[in-house]
């Protein structure tokens, strides 16, 4: 019985091939801290969504959340909610805004 050779393809994977992990920026706002990807600021769906906010669609405001925010949106809207568990978009609005001036406070520190 004849056996034939198995084409097995072997890739060595160098430090090269490795994206480096993006930086994270970690800003406290109203005693909530969060880590913000520097990947997310540079990100071009953040962009058009900011410039679609601007133009009055506030509808894609939790989407720029989510993104900014990733896994811990949730816990954000949970440390903002009032005793009745509403996050009123007041109150993220000026988390929101509280986190940006302090990113760009260290942008301006380094």
């Amino acid at each position: 019985m004849a056996t034939r050779a198995k084409n097995t393809e072997v890739k060595v994977i160098t430090n090269a091939d490795v994206p480096a992990p993006a930086k994270k920026q970690k800003v406290t706002v109203k005693g909530i801290t969060v880590e913000v990807s520097a990947d997310v600021m540079d990100d071009i769906d953040m962009l058009e969504w900011i410039g679609e906010m601007q133009e009055g669609n506030i509808f894609v405001f939790p989407k720029i959340l989510r993104r900014m925010f990733g896994d811990n949106y949730a816990v954000v809207k949970e440390k903002l909610s009032t005793e009745h568990g509403i996050t009123t978009t007041t109150e993220m609005t000026d988390f929101f805004t509280g986190v940006m001036n302090a990113l760009s406070a260290l942008d301006a520190k380094n």
